[in-house]
């Protein structure tokens, strides 16, 4: 549906604006879109690229659609698969 259009979207400007994440991959809950508060939330998780190692990470995002403004958690290091 619509909240995996935006999703894919959000992993193409990431790839595209911040060249250190590697392997983008965003994900949208379920229960992703909150009509009341106009939020959407999802995940996004890639390989931070420092220096001779990519490091895992993630970030729990809320996309405010009304303001277009967006909060994100502090990015959590995750152990690789």
């Amino acid at each position: 549906g619509r909240c995996w259009d935006i999703a894919r979207l959000i992993e193409r400007v990431i790839a595209t604006h911040e060249p250190r994440l590697r392997g983008v991959r965003v994900t949208v809950p379920r229960q992703a879109f909150d009509a009341v508060t106009r939020e959407l939330h999802f995940q996004v998780e890639a390989a931070l690229d420092v220096g001779p190692a990519a490091v895992p990470v993630g970030f729990a995002t809320v996309l405010e659609l009304i303001s277009g403004q967006a909060k994100i958690d502090p990015p959590t290091a995750r152990k690789p698969a």
